[in-house]
Order: structure tokens, then C-alpha cells, then sequence
């Protein structure tokens, strides 16, 4: 299930208006409440899209929620610690679909919400076993220069066949999940290197691992990369501040596996990912800091790739 909140009731109308003339491509069941609640789902797949014009009072009434505080003593008979961890808001949500799908499904939220093409990658994403084709849409155009996490951005994949006797991590999710469904979502960091650090000592949440045999050469890589920035950046003092940041703790960085990509106009991203959530293949989690960069490193794909066949190697899917 994927839920957009709509800004108002026109936009609501609008929506309704061009499944009207869609020629059969959507089925829609609209509900009887004042939140003008609707369900659509795209014909030919299991997916649905939840739209509420009023979602905190939709939210607020068929919800209970039960505020748990903080107990210093460790009496907490939930045993719940809660973190302050950083975290911000979602950056972004994937979306797994069949292969062969991704441009129909592309185009038909393009269609239904309005939505721009925001990203997609300068070569193919894949490794010699496994791959995925993608692309990315959000609720606003790239060319706006927004450099904030604002909005929406959906990223859609679908499987790339590569080496017919190997299953990549795409196709696999689709078989445990039947179909289409939502592979991950990612939450931004104020301070990646601080949240992890906390989801480390204080959860259950275990993160994917760079290669033992890849990690020494992929972090001098990064910090050879790191330290040219520093050295031909001196009058941007706030990218000068960022990576003496990370420099500074770059044994951390290491230690804790965190990716960094920097791009050619020395803007930075630094993400980890979540091993699957449950024992089957399925939901994961992402945590990503930005810096300037509004990508989805790229520059760690190859890297991100090889940890996740690995991850399907100790399963025995691969």
C-alpha cells in the first residue's frame, strides 16, 4: 500500500477526473467519510495508492496512539528505550515492480499525481551476476535547484537479467513479497555517523557489510577522495567544515561501514543500509546524510551490490 496525502479536495477531483478517462488502466473504490478518503489500484498489479484529503484526522481517529516515556531507572516494564537518534524526515521510498513493468508504472504516476522525473543513473547498475534498472520520480523538478530534503521522491525498480542462473536481490524481493511492493525506505540523518552509532548500542538493527576483501581499498579510495576535496576547496568554508568532519572521524566511518559518494561537484552523500527486517527477503531500512548531493550513490552501487549478493550467498538465493 503506498498513501499520498492530497493538498486539498480539488486536488482530490482532479485525480478522480483522470482515472475517468484513463480507459480502464485504474480500478478505484471511493469511500463515504468526510476525510474523502479514495483507493486506486493500477490494473494488472497489486498495487494501491491510499489518498486522504484530511490524513492527521484520519490518522488521529482510527488510531490509539499510547505515548511511552522514558523511564531512567529501567523499571520500563515494555523495556522500551527511546533514542534520540537524529532522524528527520523520509528522504525517499522504493518501489519494486516485475520486470518489464517499470516504464508502465513510471508513467502512470506521472500521470495520476503530477509528479517529474528526478534522477536516474549515468550507466547500468550491475555487477556481473545481478542488476536493476531504475528511476526516480519526485514531487518537484530537479532543475529547481532545491538543495533541502523536501517533497517526495519515489524511486521505481525493476529486476536486470544479467546471468540467467543468478537471481538478483529484485527479482527475489518480488518472489517473497508475490509481486510488487515496497522494497525500502530511507530516513534522513542530522548526523549519520551519531544515529548509527546509537542504532548500534542501542537496538537489534543489523547493517549490511562492505566486502572484507573490498573495504580496505573502497575507504582509501574515499579518503584519498576526501582529502583532495579538503585540499582544492579551501574558499567553501562550509564544505571545508563538512569533511574535516569527516575526516575526523573517518575511523568511525570505516568501523561502522557507512558509504560516501562524492560526486564531481564535490557534493556529498554518506548511507547505510539495513539488513532485511525479518528472516525472508523483504522491507529494509536506509539512512542517509546529504550534503548538496541529491543523488542515490552512484558511486557506491558496485560496492552496495557485491554486500547485498553476499547477504543472498548466506541465504542460499544466489
Amino acid at each position: 500500500m503506498i498513501s499520498f496525502k492530497s493538498g486539498n479536495k480539488k486536488d482530490s477531483d482532479q485525480i478522480l477526473n483522470k482515472i475517468s478517462l484513463s480507459k480502464g488502466n485504474y480500478s478505484c473504490w471511493k469511500g463515504d467519510d468526510e476525510w474523502s478518503k479514495f483507493f486506486i489500484e493500477i490494473k494488472g498489479t497489486n498495487i494501491y495508492q491510499l489518498i486522504l484529503n484530511n490524513w492527521e484526522d484520519h490518522f488521529n481517529f482510527f488510531t490509539e496512539y499510547k505515548r511511552i516515556e522514558n523511564n531512567n531507572n529501567g523499571n520500563n516494564k515494555e523495556n522500551v528505550k527511546i533514542l534520540s537518534n537524529g532522524l528527520s524526515r523520509i528522504d525517499h521510498i522504493v518501489l519494486n515492480v516485475p520486470e518489464g513493468e517499470l516504464t508502465k508504472i513510471f508513467l502512470h504516476f506521472q500521470e495520476l499525481y503530477q509528479m517529474f522525473e528526478f534522477w536516474k543513473p549515468k550507466s547500468l547498475i550491475k555487477t556481473a551476476k545481478t542488476g536493476l534498472n531504475t528511476k526516480v520520480l519526485s514531487s518537484f523538478k530537479r532543475e529547481n535547484n532545491i538543495t533541502d530534503d523536501v517533497g517526495v521522491k519515489f524511486p521505481i525498480n525493476e529486476p536486470l537479467v544479467v546471468d540467467s542462473e543468478h537471481m538478483g536481490q529484485i527479482q527475489e524481493f518480488l518472489n517473497y513479497n508475490n509481486g510488487a511492493g515496497i522494497q525500502h525506505v530511507a530516513f534522513v540523518c542530522q548526523d549519520i555517523i551519531k544515529t548509527i552509532e546509537d542504532l548500534t548500542k542501542n537496538s537489534s538493527v543489523q547493517f549490511l557489510k562492505i566486502s572484507s576483501n573490498e573495504i580496505d581499498s573502497y575507504y582509501n579510495k574515499i579518503w584519498g577522495l576526501l582529502t583532495e576535496c579538503e585540499k582544492n576547496e579551501k574558499n567553501d568554508l562550509d564544505l571545508q567544515n563538512f569533511v574535516k568532519h569527516l575526516l575526523k572521524n573517518f575511523d568511525k566511518i570505516k568501523s561502522m561501514n557507512i558509504l560516501v559518494d562524492i560526486n564531481s561537484e564535490n557534493e556529498i552523500l554518506l548511507q547505510i543500509f539495513t539488513k532485511n527486517l525479518n528472516a525472508k527477503p523483504g522491507l529494509f531500512f536506509e539512512y542517509i546524510q546529504r550534503f548538496r548531493n541529491q543523488g542515490f550513490g552512484e558511486g557506491n552501487f558496485n560496492s552496495l551490490f557485491k554486500s547485498i549478493e553476499e547477504d543472498q550467498r548466506l541465504r542460499g538465493t544466489l
